[in-house]
């Protein structure tokens, strides 16, 4: 019976040192995968930040883009300074008036990243309606101007009063 028994314990000693070798193998594998599962997680989530960030920096990129069209637009280009002149003689053509420029100067910024000024004296006359739609046309136009200094003055022509407005306006150049 001992033979018998300590047969049995052999081959339980056996099969239980194939179980723990089995399982240190099956373990150390099972470790090598979760540690590849891992490190592909882990390049995986920095990829997908990468991912993240460039998504990210083309929307600001976007975003940027549009205020400098906005900027761009409400800004007078020296280049079509004349055009703006043209516009602004049209305005008074439609708002019914004369139109008589003094003098129009561009002062450039000292610094190469700021702005110009575009700097305007002209005279308007016609009767008050008129002048006065002029004077809300001009301040409808899509760029960014200031009336620095406005005198009105009116006269009486023998066919009606006619007003004259005497103004300055200056203008943001790029």
């Amino acid at each position: 019976m001992k033979t018998n028994t300590s047969k049995k314990v052999i081959f339980f000693g056996i099969i239980m040192i194939a179980v723990l070798f089995f399982d240190f193998t099956l373990l150390s594998k099972l470790n090598k995968e979760y540690d590849y599962v891992i490190e592909t997680r882990e390049t995986v989530v920095v990829e997908k930040s990468k991912s993240g960030t460039l998504n990210e920096t083309k929307k600001q990129i976007e975003e940027l883009k549009k205020i400098n069209d906005r900027i761009s637009n409400i800004l007078i280009n020296e280049s079509n300074a004349v055009a703006f002149i043209s516009l602004i003689e049209d305005i008074s053509t439609e708002a019914e008036t004369e139109i008589e420029i003094l003098n129009v100067e561009f002062e450039d910024s000292e610094a190469e990243e700021s702005l110009g000024l575009i700097d305007m004296r002209f005279k308007v006359m016609g009767g008050w309606s008129n002048v006065v739609n002029f004077l809300r046309s001009l301040e409808s136009l899509p760029y960014l101007i200031n009336v620095n200094s406005i005198r009105f003055s009116a006269s009486d022509a023998g066919g009606g009063i006619t007003w004259t407005v005497d103004f300055r306006l200056v203008g943001l150049t790029i």
